[in-house]
């Protein structure tokens, strides 16, 4: 499959996804009323997640975020407001 019908049946996938859980019903409720298996809604679910975590994923190790560690105030206890 292309990058392109992965995108597409993605934004599909997350229309869909969007849909069904701020319709206030639950899945199986939902995947009843608009005819859609709730097997398929999970597949399209967990798919849609492991594309943004890859994504997230990625951007992390991209990224060169650097942690610095900072001194403490000498007082404390001042610093806190006590």
């Amino acid at each position: 499959m292309d990058k392109s019908t992965h995108e597409m049946r993605l934004m599909k996938w997350t229309a869909i996804i969007k849909e069904c859980r701020s319709s206030g019903k639950t899945v199986t409720a939902w995947c009843s009323k608009n005819n859609i298996s709730s097997k398929s809604f999970y597949y399209w679910q967990r798919k849609v997640r492991n594309t943004v975590f890859d994504t997230i994923k990625d951007t992390k190790i991209q990224s060169n975020t650097k942690f610095v560690q900072l001194p403490a105030p000498i007082d404390s206890w001042s610093f806190m407001g006590r």
